[in-house]
């Protein structure tokens, strides 16, 4: 009678909705970001991948006994060791810390979860391969702590997507063992710490990264205008 109609539709009683942050854009992190992965190019040609073998080449006295290829010294009469390939990609772990504590606003927070998707996407985008952990839980998550290993693509991208959708400031985890148990698994060769602030919690986990020897490209919010 009334020129309407009615239009029924059957849902689960439970959904949920992960709302990711926004894609930070600074021309200052773009630069210096930008510096780091270069600096980190370069830096893979220092370093020989022991799985990738191209032949074989004279001793000179510096190789290890266990590069001495010896079927091909017999062959050639003289010392020869095995001829590496250089490690063909870079990799990068991106750590976040976001905990609440000390003069840590959410807004700070929050602005680090709008970096680090714009770090990601940057490295997706210049197809390094990375991993990505942070020391606090994640909402509606049966997950303690957040652990997307390393990888590339759209569903990796989205993996820490949802767990800066559903990050939340409460800390699970020490930052200093996270980036401890980060360097341990590690193929990585870059280390990305992103912070609200170089604080005493901070700085901690910088000395930890900055003594293996890696890389380390600090990304603190406060230091950064928007």
């Amino acid at each position: 009678f009334f020129g309407m109609k009615e239009n029924s539709r059957s849902t689960a009683l439970y959904r949920e909705i992960v709302v990711y942050p926004k894609e930070a854009l600074l021309e200052s992190l773009e630069d210096a970001f930008g510096g780091f992965l270069g600096d980190l190019s370069v830096r893979r040609f220092l370093f020989e991948d022991p799985v990738l073998t191209l032949g074989s080449r004279s001793y000179t006295g510096r190789e290890p006994m266990k590069a001495i290829e010896w079927k091909q010294s017999a062959r050639m009469a003289e010392m020869m060791v095995k001829n590496y390939d250089h490690t063909t990609e870079p990799s990068v772990s991106v750590v976040l810390d976001a905990a609440s504590g000390g003069d840590r606003s959410r807004e700070e927070i929050e602005r680090c979860f709008e970096l680090t998707r714009a770090v990601c996407a940057k490295l997706e985008k210049k197809g390094a391969k990375y991993d990505f952990s942070m020391n606090v839980s994640m909402a509606g998550s049966l997950q303690t702590a957040c652990v997307v290993t390393e990888g590339l693509g759209p569903r990796h991208f989205s993996g820490v997507l949802e767990c800066l959708g559903r990050a939340t400031d409460l800390e699970c985890v020490d930052l200093d063992k996270l980036v401890q148990g980060r360097l341990q698994t590690a193929s990585a060769r870059g280390f990305v710490l992103i912070t609200p602030e170089r604080d005493e919690h901070a700085q901690r986990a910088i000395r930890t990264a900055s003594a293996s020897g890696a890389p380390i490209f600090v990304i603190a919010g406060k230091e950064l205008e928007r």
